[in-house]
């Protein structure tokens, strides 16, 4: 009905990338921070080129997310202006589908996160910590937000009276 799946599936593919966009360039900053760290034993870099190369990761990561986020969330806001009331053509199978597939990407998600809170235990009081710990329990924690932010985008997709109910208060 009017293109609203394969907007949504979209919409949510670009939010949930643009999040784990930002947040991987943190993670990738970090090790930019420890190799011109003179306490870290890895100062492969000057201290101010490090911090100039973590800084302009942290920028890529966020100009990214915000390339993704600002223009999904722009093109979402006019679809729901063309199309503020939509009929639910969802079948429960379709919405049982979307649970099943919800459910897998939580767990997925959940589980990635604690990888890398396992990672950061592992490393933590170590030489290691800042280089590799952290970034790397960064990463995970990346990983793991963008399919619960995708599984619940799609899983709310299904629900069309939320949906004309948010459109009527626009």
């Amino acid at each position: 009905v009017f293109g609203y799946d394969e907007h949504m599936r979209r919409f949510a593919e670009r939010i949930s990338t643009g999040v784990m966009a930002v947040m991987l360039g943190t993670a990738f900053s970090i090790v930019l921070y420890a190799l011109g760290d003179p306490q870290s034993g890895f100062a492969l870099l000057p201290e101010n080129i490090a911090a100039a190369l973590g800084t302009l990761i942290v920028l890529a990561g966020a100009v990214t997310g915000v390339a993704l986020i600002v223009p999904a969330s722009l093109d979402h806001a006019s679809f729901v202006r063309q199309h503020p009331h939509l009929r639910d053509f969802y079948t429960e199978e379709d919405k049982a589908r979307a649970r099943r597939s919800f459910a897998y990407e939580l767990i997925g998600g959940i589980v990635l996160i604690f990888i890398g809170i396992t990672l950061i235990i592992l490393f933590s009081e170590t030489p290691l910590e800042a280089m590799v710990g952290t970034p790397l329990m960064l990463a995970f924690v990346a990983f793991g937000v963008k399919p619960i932010i995708h599984g619940s985008m799609v899983l709310g997709m299904t629900n069309i009276a939320g949906y004309n109910e948010a459109a009527a208060e626009v």
